[in-house]
């Protein structure tokens, strides 16, 4: 072999080591879902600042950092764990099929040893701020892993009701790392989060239900059929839009906030409404669950603003 074709066989081997390398790390962030972890933080910082608005004695950036790691990683352990649990399923679903898990590209010992690495840090850095935030940290885990993802997603259609029990905690975190009570405003983030959640997933479960049905999930639109799962909509918006005015008449929120969240709010039941009527069905559910997302994004940002 020349020194030229030794160099040449050395290059190749590095830019396969390195190729090797970066999707072991494209692998590691993509099982904690990074997108669900960035959307959940911003209902946390939500959280936060309102209390911060509402009572600023006491609290320091060092708090915000410290909330902001413990929840984002405990939260990467949970979808961690989501993608253990759900592996076999996932190979049955065109969206889920080219994870790490269905393509054995890790094992699931590794990705166990990450996903416990990952809660017992984030529940630390939680303990770090207040135990309180600590406790709701490790029950929002324990409802998404164990209550929603191994229990009711594989045997129920109210998987979608007693889920959004987990994504309703990550504000609530935020609000009493600040507070260290869980008072009036904790109650208000998290039912505002849990009435938002249903019809934010039900849309997605209706343009997936195909997928869904293949994997054997029993979700509402798979079981009782689209018509059924419309009507859960309109109901839980229904309910939420009030719950959002009451952010402003217990003065945790602005003029602002109220004449958007009544804005928003109808418009989306307008949404849906429009729903029951000759539509794209495909096309309707994926503007509705895109829209949601804009929703609690505005609505998010304008509690902390304080507006």
């Amino acid at each position: 072999m020349t020194s030229v074709q030794k160099e040449a066989d050395d290059l190749t081997e590095s830019v396969m080591a390195g190729q090797i390398n970066q999707s072991i790390w494209r692998d590691l962030i993509t099982l904690t879902k990074p997108r669900i972890i960035m959307s959940n933080l911003v209902t946390a910082w939500a959280g936060f600042f309102l209390a911060v608005k509402h009572d600023a004695a006491g609290w320091t950036w060092i708090e915000w950092l410290l909330m902001t790691l413990g929840s984002a990683l405990v939260m990467a352990s949970g979808c961690v764990f989501n993608n253990i649990l759900d592996r076999e399923m996932d190979q049955r679903m065109a969206r889920t099929q080219h994870r790490a898990l269905p393509m054995q590209r890790m094992s699931v010992t590794f990705v166990l040893t990450y996903g416990i690495l990952l809660g017992l840090a984030g529940v630390s850095s939680l303990y770090l701020v207040n135990s309180l935030s600590a406790i709701l940290g490790l029950t929002g885990w324990l409802s998404y892993v164990w209550l929603y993802t191994y229990w009711l997603k594989r045997t129920s259609t109210l998987s979608t009701v007693w889920g959004g029990i987990a994504g309703s905690i990550p504000p609530v975190i935020g609000y009493c790392a600040v507070t260290n009570s869980f008072d009036m405003g904790a109650l208000l983030l998290f039912s505002f989060l849990y009435l938002w959640q249903p019809p934010h997933f039900l849309a997605l479960a209706i343009r997936r239900r195909e997928e869904y049905r293949a994997a054997g999930f029993p979700l509402l639109p798979v079981v009782h059929g689209v018509e059924a799962t419309k009507i859960q909509m309109v109901r839980y918006l229904a309910a939420l839009i009030p719950v959002t005015l009451l952010f402003y008449g217990c003065n945790f929120a602005g003029p602002v906030f109220l004449v958007t969240s009544i804005v928003l709010g109808l418009y989306w039941m307008y949404g849906l409404v429009r729903g029951f009527g000759p539509i794209e069905e495909e096309k309707w559910a994926k503007r509705w669950f895109f829209y949601s997302i804009w929703y609690l994004t505005a609505l998010s940002v304008l509690l902390m603003l304080g507006w």
